[in-house]
């Protein structure tokens, strides 16, 4: 392989650094204007270009790889990562997400969050889950726990079914409702120490 190798001064262009590949179809040039620092690889195919200003440095390429053992990225201002395909974050260890202040995550199309085990916990706040449809299942047992009150309310009706369901009060059970049935298509049976129907 044969390369061409220039260097150019000029007083008002400043300095060219080119290397000529006739064999491979490359050209890599290195301009030094006084204002810029531009480094371009040019191929047949692609050019990747570096442009180094006194405030910022601009990397146009079609691949970009880091590959380090450690990696840190930090900045004292706002901080933007946009991808107009797809875009992926992973870890073979522990991974995790914080913010100082709030932290919102919000999707045009379908949104999942699955793993082994899941806890969502408002630790000094109220937890709200809202939609136009919400429901949950279980493959055994279903929980729910409060330390005060607990209510389940529907504007038009609400239901509670299983092949088995039983309602439990430490102190005072009450029903009530401006009409009251109580069917069974077996055996009903009402029982207490004091129990009082009408």
């Amino acid at each position: 392989m044969s390369l061409v190798c220039k260097i150019e001064l000029h007083k008002t262009d400043g300095v060219t650094v080119t290397v000529e590949n006739d064999d491979d179809g490359i050209t890599q040039t290195m301009v030094f204007d006084g204002t810029n620092i531009t480094t371009t690889c040019a191929g047949s195919d692609e050019t990747s270009t570096i442009t180094q200003t006194s405030e910022s440095i601009t990397i146009s390429c079609k691949d970009f790889v880091v590959d380090a053992e450690t990696i840190s990225c930090s900045s004292s201002d706002d901080t933007t990562f946009e991808s107009e395909a797809k875009f992926s974050v992973s870890s073979t260890d522990d991974m995790s997400l914080t913010s100082s202040a709030k932290l919102t995550g919000s999707s045009d199309s379908s949104m999942s969050l699955t793993g082994s085990d899941v806890t969502v916990t408002g630790s000094d706040g109220d937890v709200s889950i809202s939609g136009t449809n919400i429901s949950g299942s279980a493959d055994s047992n279903v929980s729910l726990d409060a330390g005060s009150n607990a209510s389940i309310s529907g504007s038009s009706g609400t239901s509670i079914e299983g092949s088995s369901v039983s309602v439990d009060a430490d102190g005072t059970l009450s029903l009530s409702g401006s009409t009251a049935s109580l069917e069974s298509s077996s055996t009903c049976s009402i029982s207490g120490s004091m129990v009082n129907i009408g």
